[in-house]
């Protein structure tokens, strides 16, 4: 599902406002991906959460920091690079300049399956329709 309407007066906004996708894979475990393009309160960052048996991973602010949770286990963490998008663009822009993949660590592979998934998530969005891939 998205939302518009919140964000007014910015010309050129064409995004949603806000956004949440559902997803279940083939493996039968499910995800939630979510977006809000609209809070502009100060902070932000980017949130991931992986749930786990027996562990849990959360990385959140804009460098991606990891707090690594297990059972029976201290707490660890690992921090996160500061300016990740500059650190990527770096990465992407060096990889084209010298005709090599390799400093991209996202295989092409994999970066055309995230593509095929947000144009699912783009269409069954428009459609109110769940939208199922090929595995």
């Amino acid at each position: 599902m998205a939302a518009r309407g919140f964000v007014e007066g910015v010309q050129g906004y064409t995004n949603d406002d806000a956004s949440v996708v559902n997803c279940r894979f083939a493996s039968g475990a499910i995800a939630n991906f979510y977006s809000a393009c609209c809070a502009d309160g100060g902070g932000g960052g980017v949130a991931l959460s992986v749930y786990a048996r027996s562990h849990t991973i959360l990385f959140t602010g804009w460098e991606h920091t990891a707090r690594i949770l297990a059972a029976e286990q201290e707490p660890r963490e690992i921090k996160g690079e500061s300016n990740i998008f500059q650190v990527e663009d770096r990465a992407f822009l060096q990889a084209v300049r010298a005709g090599d993949p390799a400093p991209v660590l996202c295989p092409y592979p994999d970066g055309l399956r995230t593509t095929e998934v947000t144009l699912a998530a783009n269409r069954s969005m428009e459609t109110g329709k769940a939208v199922t891939l090929e595995q």
